[in-house]
């Protein structure tokens, strides 16, 4: 079987629909996906914490997979930027809840069901504390791979024959 990046898209969104904290809905927004809605999402829409996810583009390699680098971004709001405590709950929280989607990863990886996670690659992520003061948002954001295949076979039809 073939997956797709939206099939990848799909599963973090499930994942934020079915974590205890996040409880994303179709009217409770917690999730976008960057690469279709960063244009029309506005922030009254948007419900805390929240989760972001988009990728950069791909590496084609040998094995007919696409490489894709993605990003996992988990922001919270807090009321008084200059509360230290609240904004370092702000991060606690997000950041554990990024480590709750990472531990979920790796397990689902293991299932047969979930084939589509075999090519996580965690080797060079990085997570970093983000923040938006304007906004009032502080959280987590990681970057990772996932590789998924490819057929590298053309349709019939792909190319007209001169």
């Amino acid at each position: 079987m073939t997956y797709t990046i939206d099939d990848f898209k799909d599963y973090i969104e499930n994942l934020a629909k079915s974590h205890s904290q996040v409880k994303h809905s179709d009217t409770n927004i917690h999730f976008a996906y960057l690469n279709d809605q960063k244009e029309s999402l506005l922030p009254d829409q948007m419900r805390y914490p929240f989760v972001y996810f988009g990728h950069e583009g791909f590496q084609v390699n040998e094995s007919q997979q696409m490489v894709w680098d993605v990003n996992l971004s988990l922001f919270d709001h807090v009321a008084d930027t200059g509360n230290d405590v609240e904004v370092n709950t702000a991060l606690g929280t997000t950041c554990q809840i990024l480590i709750d989607f990472l531990s979920k990863m790796k397990e689902d990886r293991k299932s047969p069901s979930y084939k589509l996670l075999r090519g996580l690659d965690f080797n060079e992520a990085s997570a970093s504390p983000m923040s938006n003061q304007d906004d009032a948002l502080f959280g987590y954001a990681i970057s990772f791979r996932i590789a998924l295949p490819w057929c590298a076979k053309l349709a019939d039809g792909t190319f007209l024959n001169p």
